[in-house]
């Protein structure tokens, strides 16, 4: 699916906004402001207020409806796929998602593997196409943790949505991260503490829990102990190709990162005994290549 929002230029504006509207209190305040992330805090309420707020909200709304409404794009196309599974039983079915996709693909993946009468959620009382997904990976999802608990919680803990996968930044990489050189963290930031229904306030409690922020993910021991090595906090040294490499260090890197997009594909193709054979081939080709061209190298240096 291409789900052009233009999101990210809505935050410029909006944070734009903000910016200017702030009064400065003074050259001491000012570079407390920039010294302890203070300007953050004046930002995100302004933001909120600037048309922020509104603007995600109807992000949301536009996603979820792509399956809530009887004529969604999504709901029309996840149709046509559960008959393309029943005509073909060796077909398979991955999700991927990056950041506010997670909420696109929560009703899309909802409807695909529930059995029966959906029983939570915006899709509640719609009826499932009882399917399965065969893998699910969200990269910094920017879906809250009720999304999580409606959409995805209940197929992965049925099995009908197998291999779920989420990459995030690591909490100090977040926090260097910045939106748009104006709001110095990333964008799920932004939105928890100040998009977000539950905005945060300073001191007294943190923004909105989501699932793409390793903030709230430490602070759920059960969802830490579910997702077990299937977290994968970037960047970090695995090789090229683990299903567990990432080197992103943005939060709008993950769709870009060579690390990344190998290790999805590794997850996609886990099961895959054609492609594993087929991976097999190509490394013994390698391998023989490359003894080939050490031979050649090893009888130049010897008539030489």
């Amino acid at each position: 699916f291409l789900w052009q929002t233009d999101f990210w230029s809505t935050v410029k504006d909006v944070l734009d906004d903000a910016l200017r509207q702030r009064r400065p209190e003074g050259i001491l305040d000012a570079t407390k402001d920039f010294m302890l992330d203070r300007l953050d805090d004046a930002l995100e309420p302004l933001a909120r207020g600037l048309g922020g707020r509104l603007a995600w909200s109807q992000m949301k709304q536009n996603a979820l409806a792509a399956t809530v409404s009887e004529t969604g794009g999504a709901r029309v196309a996840a149709g046509h796929i559960a008959k393309l599974m029943a005509a073909d039983p060796n077909l398979e079915i991955h999700l991927v998602a990056h950041s506010a996709g997670s909420i696109f693909l929560g009703g899309l993946a909802q409807l695909l593997t529930t059995n029966g009468a959906i029983a939570d959620g915006p899709l509640a009382g719609s009826q499932g196409l009882g399917r399965i997904v065969t893998s699910c990976t969200l990269w910094a999802p920017a879906c809250t943790m009720e999304v999580y608990d409606q959409m995805y919680a209940p197929s992965i803990a049925a099995r009908t949505l197998k291999r779920f996968a989420l990459f995030t930044l690591t909490d100090q990489t977040e926090r260097a991260d910045n939106c748009v050189d104006l709001y110095h963290k990333s964008l799920l930031y932004l939105v928890s503490d100040a998009l977000e229904v539950h905005a945060r306030i300073p001191v007294i409690h943190e923004g909105e829990p989501l699932l793409g922020l390793a903030r709230d993910i430490d602070d759920n021991a059960e969802l830490v102990r579910k997702l077990g090595k299937n977290w994968v906090r970037s960047p970090n040294t695995m090789p090229a190709g683990s299903p567990y490499a990432s080197t992103a260090r943005h939060h709008t890197d993950f769709h870009s990162d060579p690390a990344t997009l190998k290790a999805t594909l590794a997850r996609v193709l886990a099961d895959d005994p054609v492609a594993a054979k087929r991976a097999e081939k190509r490394k013994l080709v390698q391998h023989a290549t490359q003894a080939g061209l050490r031979s050649r190298r090893e009888t130049v240096d010897r008539s030489g």
